[in-house]
């Protein structure tokens, strides 16, 4: 099973691809998407969209596991950063 794992954020994105068969994992590439800080939020999520888009492209996962913002002191980033991780659900 391919599985590509993603750590949103809007500043980078980092994003890792392993294939899992039984008890034996390999790796298979990993990255970050740098998103320019002087663009608009529509902007950053737009790249981050894209890029997650052509990272699947590329891989071909059978799933993807996306990490849980649990923590963080300020709420405004915590809602930006939901916005980030709701754009890998979509397409």
């Amino acid at each position: 099973m391919r599985i590509l794992g993603i750590d949103p954020g809007l500043r980078k994105t980092g994003f890792g691809v392993i294939d899992s068969n039984g008890s034996n994992i390999s790796y298979i590439t990993s990255g970050a998407i740098s998103i320019p800080l002087n663009l608009s939020l529509p902007e950053r999520l737009k790249i981050i969209f894209d890029r997650i888009r052509e990272i699947s492209k590329e891989v071909q996962p059978e799933v993807a596991a996306i990490e849980i913002i649990f923590l963080n002191s300020n709420p405004n980033s915590t809602l930006l950063l939901g916005q980030a991780r709701g754009l890998q659900y979509v397409d």
